[in-house]
């Protein structure tokens, strides 16, 4: 029995240790990825990148797209590909990716058409998961109008209470001038008895 415990208890640490090793080598090629892309070593990021898109990582995914988006690291352009793995890591919560989708959307080229509905949808939710330019950036869409929405002070009050929340005193600044001038103009200020005969009269 003693004999028995002995030899499998190495046979179920090695398996524990494989299974550790693993997971540092995805994150390492992960890291690593990141970090050469970030520093400009695309040939690096390129491979590392790979690597770490096959265990399914958002981040890798995000800057692997971004390279097949731009050509780097002897990787040929190929925008759809891009568009995909960028999508991919969008659709798992990466929030660069995102942002990323929203402004091709908006801005359209290489292969994707302008869609100001798609642009807002990944707008919000990158905002969802607390980008302050992306709140920014809704609360300007709807205060305004832009993108073909119709002007709606309500949600351009929401995007701006989720930015200040997040710290933003610009945000905290447009929101508390904007119930200002929302409550201005729902109750005008009438002039009170007397002021109307100390205004100069025409003659």
């Amino acid at each position: 029995m003693i004999f028995r415990l002995v030899v499998r208890l190495p046979v179920f640490l090695i398996a524990i240790l494989l299974s550790n090793a693993q997971a540092l080598v995805f994150g390492n090629s992960h890291e690593l990825g990141i970090a050469a892309y970030l520093r400009g070593d695309y040939q690096e990021a390129a491979q590392d990148l790979t690597d770490a898109a096959t265990h399914d990582d958002p981040a890798a995914y995000f800057y692997l797209g971004q390279m097949y988006r731009q050509g780097l690291g002897g990787l040929t352009v190929d925008s759809m590909n891009a568009y995909h793995l960028i999508k991919a890591a969008a659709q798992e919560g990466f929030a660069p990716a995102c942002m990323s989708l929203a402004d091709w959307y908006a801005h359209g080229g290489q292969g994707i058409h302008v869609n100001n509905d798609l642009a807002i949808l990944w707008l919000e939710k990158a905002a969802k998961l607390h980008v302050r330019e992306a709140q920014m950036r809704l609360a300007d869409i709807y205060q305004k109008g832009l993108m073909g929405v119709l002007p709606d002070e309500t949600l351009a009050q929401h995007w701006l209470k989720q930015a200040a929340s997040e710290g933003d005193s610009i945000a905290q600044w447009r929101l508390d001038k904007l119930v200002g001038t929302t409550r201005l103009a729902q109750h005008p200020v009438e002039p009170q008895a007397g002021e109307m005969a100390s205004l100069p009269v025409s003659p």
